[in-house]
């Protein structure tokens, strides 16, 4: 067995024949990506990374087994191969640069589809798959799992996607500070695969409800602002022919391209455009690597210019953003798998009304809402 020693779920142990696949260029990359990408910048514990979080879903799906009675060896190395794919292909800052790469044609499972033909494929020459299994949900789906699949509102979720909920519930309320006790992870954890139906679906939506407290963190307007000035600068850069999107196309880019290459790759870039006459670009990479903070300022300031505000603050009027929901847009809100327009789109669904249990005038989501994002004044 291998063996990683892991703050949240202790002695983690996976099979020595995944071996080559944790040693894989295409894992190792995940130890240089972080879980929480922009987070950072107000919750500085978050420096925890996708390779960690991966380690973390095999070790809830090793639960999952014990839970539904699973003891299948095919099937136990089926699904932890799952487990230790499901990160393969996410972008660099993971979803802080997610607004980027779908906005010019790139898209996770695209890539992790081509990682897998390229450098993990032969890996697991002793284990037959079928590729449509790796990532499409409805194909991991599987007869244990089907009490989970009984229940309307949980019925989008598989096996993988339920150990990764879980384990970024439990990890990012670690690092982030922000304890998500909504949910019971030891309850739950001893609920049978024959619990009664009410009961397992009223730990889920406790679950979910940890998922909405946690998305203070995920709505948070620093994390939120940064992301959207990241875009707006690669947007730039990529108009003025500074910087070749081109090159991440090619998915062997996918082997290498962590959060210091990326922003290396950003970095160069904003060398040329400055080299060109553009001084605005390296006002922005210094936010948007947090060597300098924006002011963000709210829609209600009134007829307050950024030239009023910065002067207000003795900063370069570069540094004022004003916030609109037309930038909220431009980056959207991704809750339980699925992607919507703004924060509160996301609240407003049935899906999270379902997935929770709580309404949209309901305390609890008080908090997530006003979320700030700026626009280049």
């Amino acid at each position: 067995m291998v063996t990683f020693t892991d703050p949240i779920h202790g002695k983690i142990r996976i099979p020595d024949a995944f071996n080559a696949v944790l040693q894989s260029a295409a894992l190792t990359r995940l130890r240089n990506i972080r879980q929480l990408g922009f987070t950072l910048a107000t919750y500085p514990g978050a420096v925890h990374t996708r390779y960690e979080h991966t380690l973390g879903t095999v070790a809830v799906l090793n639960q999952l087994f014990t839970q539904f009675g699973v003891h299948g060896k095919d099937i136990i190395d089926r699904f932890t191969l799952y487990a230790l794919i499901s990160e393969v292909g996410i972008y660099p800052l993971s979803y802080s640069t997610r607004a980027i790469f779908t906005r010019y044609g790139y898209d996770k499972r695209s890539y992790a589809t081509k990682v897998y033909t390229l450098d993990l494929a032969r890996k697991l020459s002793w284990m037959a798959v079928d590729p449509k299994e790796l990532w499409e949900p409805n194909q991991r789906k599987a007869d244990w799992f089907a009490p989970v699949q009984s229940i309307p509102a949980f019925a989008y979720m598989d096996p993988i996607k339920l150990a990764s909920t879980v384990d970024y519930v439990l990890r990012d309320s670690y690092y982030t500070g922000r304890y998500a006790g909504a949910f019971d992870y030891r309850y739950f954890a001893s609920m049978r695969v024959d619990a009664n139906v009410d009961e397992l679906r009223e730990s889920l939506r406790a679950l979910h409800r940890a998922v909405n407290a946690l998305n203070a963190t995920y709505g948070d307007p620093l994390r939120r602002a940064l992301t959207a000035l990241l875009t707006i600068l690669v947007d730039r850069l990529v108009e003025a022919g500074h910087l070749a999107v081109d090159s991440w196309k090619d998915e062997s880019a996918f082997l290498s391209l962590d959060d210091d290459e990326f922003l290396s790759q950003i970095g160069d870039a904003v060398a040329r455009a400055q080299s060109a006459g553009d001084s605005f670009v390296a006002d922005l990479f210094l936010i948007v690597t947090q060597r300098a903070a924006p002011i963000i300022v709210p829609p209600d300031t009134g007829a307050a210019t950024a030239e009023d505000i910065a002067a207000e603050h003795g900063l370069p009027a570069e540094r004022v953003f004003l916030s609109t929901s037309e930038s909220e847009g431009r980056i959207g809100f991704r809750m339980f798998g699925i992607d919507y327009a703004n924060l509160d789109a996301a609240i407003a669904s049935e899906m999270f009304q379902a997935c929770t249990g709580l309404t949209t005038d309901t305390h609890a989501v008080d908090s997530l809402r006003g979320v700030i994002v700026p626009r280049i004044t």
